[in-house]
Formats: C-alpha cells, sequence, structure tokens
C-alpha cells in the first residue's frame, strides 16, 4: 500500500478545488446552489442531506455542515432560502468546545465528557446529547441562537483561564465551574 502525502496547503487547494467542482455541479443541475439548497424540506433534511453527500461531507465536518445550515436557513440573517417557511427549531446546533464549556460550566449540564488530563471538553461526542438536552428543555426554541449566546459568552467572558466571570451577562446564574475547558 502507497502512503500520499500532501502539504497543508495542497490539501487546502484540494477542499476549495472540490468545493468549486461541486458547486458547479450543483448549479448545472439545480440552476443555482440556493434552488438547490431550497428544494430540501427543512434545515434538518437538508443538514442529513449534505451529510449523506459523501462529496460534500469530506469538504465540510459536521460541525461546518450544521453552522452552514443555520446560516443560510435562518430566517433573522441574510440569507433565508426558505422565506420564512421554515422554523428556526429546525436548525441543529453547532456546538463547539466554547459553547460546550459555557454549559458545563454554568451548570447547564450535569456532566460533560472531558479529557482525563486535561479537563478539555470533548464537544464533539457530546454535540448530539447536548442538542437533546436543550430540545427538551426548551421544546420549539431557537436552537441556533441558543447555540449563538453560549459561543458569545465563552469568547467573550468564559476565558479558558482567567473568566471575566464579574462582567459576565451570566454572572447570577453560573455555578462556576472553571476546571472544564474549551481547548
Amino acid at each position: 500500500m502507497r502512503v500520499l502525502r500532501v502539504s497543508k496547503e495542497g490539501i487546502i487547494l484540494w477542499r476549495i478545488g472540490g468545493y468549486i467542482i461541486t458547486i458547479e455541479n450543483i448549479i448545472s443541475k439545480y440552476g443555482s446552489l440556493i434552488g438547490y439548497l431550497a428544494g430540501f424540506k427543512n434545515p434538518r433534511d437538508m443538514f442529513n442531506g449534505l451529510r449523506a453527500n459523501p462529496f460534500i461531507s469530506g469538504l465540510l465536518y459536521e460541525k461546518a455542515t450544521r453552522l452552514y445550515v443555520g446560516w443560510v436557513s435562518h430566517p433573522n440573517l441574510f440569507v433565508d432560502i426558505s422565506s420564512n417557511k421554515w422554523s428556526p427549531s429546525d436548525i441543529p446546533m453547532v456546538i463547539n468546545g466554547h459553547v460546550c464549556k459555557v454549559l458545563a460550566r454554568t451548570g447547564f449540564l450535569r456532566d460533560v465528557l472531558v479529557e482525563k488530563d486535561t479537563l478539555i471538553v470533548q464537544a464533539s461526542n457530546e454535540r448530539k446529547r447536548i442538542e437533546r438536552e436543550v430540545v427538551t428543555l426548551y421544546p420549539g426554541g431557537d436552537y441556533f441562537s441558543i447555540d449563538y449566546g453560549c459561543f458569545y459568552i465563552g469568547i467573550n467572558y468564559c476565558f479558558e483561564r482567567e473568566p471575566n466571570c464579574r462582567e459576565c451577562p451570566l454572572r447570577n446564574l453560573c455555578k462556576r465551574n472553571t476546571f472544564v475547558r474549551a481547548y
């Protein structure tokens, strides 16, 4: 078996080239990228459809696909491909390390998977569980916005070392579990 070695730059160019080819194929078949994306029943269907396409899923990781779906389907953002026909509650949460960290530190999550030695949250392994818990507590909620709010808190107040609890908007609700980290 021969191993193919490609530089980091080569991989980036490979992914960009793959993306361009994918978009060209979609445009030739559906007339436009928006036409293709608007053909899905809802944001969850779009997410599943993009993840099921081996070429697209090779270009976009799960987290990136979730983010992309939110960007193009949320009615309060600039590109709403459904013209307000889809509900924000159908948009999957992104859930990266900062979101997971904030939910764990505030006490929203009773427990969270962390790397044994570093206490870094395993966001990719927790993504589906966290989304299920949020949906259970807030049926019909705007989960993409909840995710963004946690991300905002995570990068602006809930720093890895020396979090700014005094200025944090969640200071009166937070359990301040500062042992859990995003990276």
